[in-house]
């Protein structure tokens, strides 16, 4: 790998790092923060883009991001949730969700009579003593607002000049070493 190139790799690598931090602080989800990866596409082939490519391995982390409409199931369906993911016994406690939309419907979907029977024994229980359900029953979930955690963070990145520093700093290094001999006013460097 030549000078250009690892300046560049390290710029991009900088960026993601920044991307990394300032996306994560802006997830509610403490999975999606824990399962955010940086990397680096680096075509090196001339025509092709150079990216930093974020990736969260759960499919609804697109909602998460970009926000969804009121969910309104068919008469006689309903959906069934827990406001306290550790409570939700298909997911292990919270500890574990489904990551595409096929393994939501392999991976038991649905709690077991005897889970389902429990939780709504608990749920009169707690609403005898004035306290919050433990599972929500309802064929209607209301729109979700997006937290589009990635566009603000590079907003912010690029707002606060971040990103031009950091492109500059990658820039000035790679002119520093260049042969002396060379006038630097007049080098065009393509990133």
């Amino acid at each position: 790998m030549d000078f250009l190139e690892q300046v560049k790799k390290t710029v991009y690598q900088a960026i993601g790092d920044l991307m990394q931090l300032e996306s994560t602080a802006r997830m509610s989800s403490s999975t999606l923060r824990r399962e955010l990866v940086v990397s680096l596409d680096l075509a090196n082939v001339p025509g092709a883009p150079d990216r930093i490519v974020l990736r969260l391995p759960y499919y609804w982390a697109e909602y998460a991001h970009d926000g969804r409409k009121q969910i309104d199931l068919p008469p006689g369906k309903f959906m069934v949730f827990f406001p306290d993911k550790r409570d939700d016994p298909r997911t292990y406690g919270g500890a574990s969700y489904p990551r595409s939309p096929e393994e939501a419907k392999t991976r038991s979907q649905l709690l077991t009579d005897e889970e389902f029977k429990r939780f709504r024994a608990e749920n009169y229980q707690r609403k005898k003593a004035g306290l919050s359900p433990i599972m929500v029953i309802t064929p209607r979930v209301g729109k979700a607002e997006g937290e589009f955690f990635f566009s603000l963070a590079w907003e912010q990145l690029v707002a606060s000049g971040t990103v031009d520093a950091i492109i500059e700093a990658g820039l000035s290094t790679y002119l520093e070493s260049l042969n002396p001999g060379i006038d630097r006013d007049g080098t065009a460097i393509d990133l």
